[in-house]
């Protein structure tokens, strides 16, 4: 069973902190086939699997069924659709109903039911819909291709109101991992650093990374540090500025950044507007 999530829909967490209700009243996917890297000599995979394979989809307002393969083809709602070799093509349109997952039996809200927007979903879940996507004809996995699935949910929120919830920034760069060398002398040691707190002050935004392995130690960076991590690859004010590798969402760069350039490759600032220190002036 595909579920339809609208609190992983992007900017969601913003539209939350300034409603005070929301519901989900419908979800769509559309399905294109995507790029095999199998045989990329001769490679007519994606022509192919446009002309031969079928896409079986059942969608209904409960979540309590599991089945896969061939049996939703014999559903009373199913459907089959086939592909486009250059557009994505709608395979479910459907209104959603929440099923509160939490209650025996399950019990399904009626169309007008509301969520607040104060905490997260928990068990309370919005239907979803059952795929099953096949080739006639193809015995091997090879030449099967990868399909990419785009979901569109369509929500409503209601009633404005404050609600400090986090941003979609704040939740999403929190388990970003920075993964540095502390030996100068041996390259391949790694050490791994996991962002723990995100933290906005008066003086901007400061970033406190702790050891992945549960090992003493900690990073802490300011918002022109961080930035400066993120463009440059390295590990700013420690273990010698050597190399790193950050892997998260894009940290929020300062207001009026500038960046430093050489001071030999400076020589078109004049003076009085940075006199020896290599900075462009902000504009």
């Amino acid at each position: 069973m595909c579920k339809f999530e609208p609190s992983k829909a992007y900017g969601f967490r913003d539209a939350q902190a300034t409603f005070e209700l929301w519901r989900m009243i419908r979800g769509r996917v559309m399905v294109q086939p995507s790029y095999n890297s199998y045989n990329q000599s001769y490679n007519t995979i994606n022509l192919d699997s446009a002309m031969a394979m079928q896409v079986w989809t059942a969608a209904d307002w409960g979540l309590n069924e599991n089945v896969s393969g061939v049996s939703i083809m014999s559903y009373q709602n199913a459907r089959c659709h086939t592909l486009s070799l250059n557009a994505m093509k709608k395979v479910v349109d459907t209104k959603t109903r929440l099923n509160m997952t939490g209650s025996t039996p399950l019990a399904i809200m009626p169309a007008n039911a509301w969520l607040d927007t104060s905490t997260d979903q928990g068990t309370n879940r919005y239907n979803g819909f059952q795929l099953f996507a096949r080739m006639p004809g193809v015995n091997t996995n090879n030449y099967l291709p990868e399909l990419q699935v785009v979901f569109e949910v369509d929500v409503q929120f209601k009633q404005p109101a404050y609600q400090n919830r986090p941003t979609s920034f704040e939740a999403n760069i929190i388990d970003s991992v920075l993964v540095v060398n502390p030996d100068a002398s041996d390259p391949t040691d790694l050490r791994a650093y996991k962002l723990v707190k995100f933290e906005i002050t008066p003086n901007g935004y400061n970033y406190r990374f702790e050891r992945l392995d549960g090992l003493p130690g900690s990073l802490e960076f300011n918002a022109r540090e961080m930035w400066e991590v993120y463009i440059y690859g390295n590990s700013g004010p420690y273990f010698g500025g050597r190399p790193c590798t950050y892997t998260g969402p894009p940290p929020r760069k300062p207001l009026g950044y500038t960046t430093p350039i050489p001071i030999e490759e400076s020589s078109i600032i004049t003076p009085e507007y940075a006199p020896n220190t290599g900075i462009l002036p902000a504009k």
